[in-house]
């Protein structure tokens, strides 16, 4: 058989590319279909967090929903601190984002600038220190886009090791 008539038309070598190019044609459709799909959503129940003390049992703790402290992953946690607790100072490598829950949690830079209670976007890199106001305990949802670290400084900015 020489090839194949569609409408009165030879049509072989047509249908010889069009063969070719279907497979194509599906698996960029695929591709496309998954870049496209939204991301799957995280649920986590209060009972599966997994609360730790990396500063030890007076500084915070800390719930990971997504993530893991020290690693460049997104991560998200809840951060719980007693009333009157004190983060000591430190910088970040990442900018985080933060919301308030419970208490009144604060910042505050450097240089003798004023305690500014949060929701806040941290900047990467900045001198800081965070503490919860005396007279409620403090609840606080953190999100790093590329990986939750923290370094311990001076107020001055100079690393202290643990």
């Amino acid at each position: 058989m020489t090839g194949h008539k569609i409408h009165g038309r030879e049509v072989e070598g047509s249908m010889t590319k069009l063969t070719a190019l279907i497979p194509a044609a599906l698996i960029s459709a695929a591709a496309f279909t998954a870049l496209a799909a939204p991301k799957a959503e995280l649920h986590i129940n209060q009972d599966k967090l997994t609360w730790t003390q990396p500063f030890g049992p007076k500084g915070p703790s800390f719930g990971f929903v997504e993530g893991k402290y020290g690693d460049k992953h997104p991560a998200s946690f809840f951060v719980k601190m007693t009333a009157g607790g004190d983060s000591g100072w430190h910088t970040h490598d990442e900018d985080y984002s933060a919301i308030v829950i419970q208490g009144t949690f604060t910042e505050q830079q450097q240089k003798d600038s004023a305690e500014v209670p949060l929701p806040v976007i941290q900047p990467a890199k900045v001198v800081h220190r965070n503490g919860c106001l005396k007279g409620t305990d403090c609840l606080i949802y953190v999100h790093f886009d590329n990986g939750a670290e923290s370094t311990p400084t001076t107020r001055e900015g100079k690393p202290i090791k643990m």
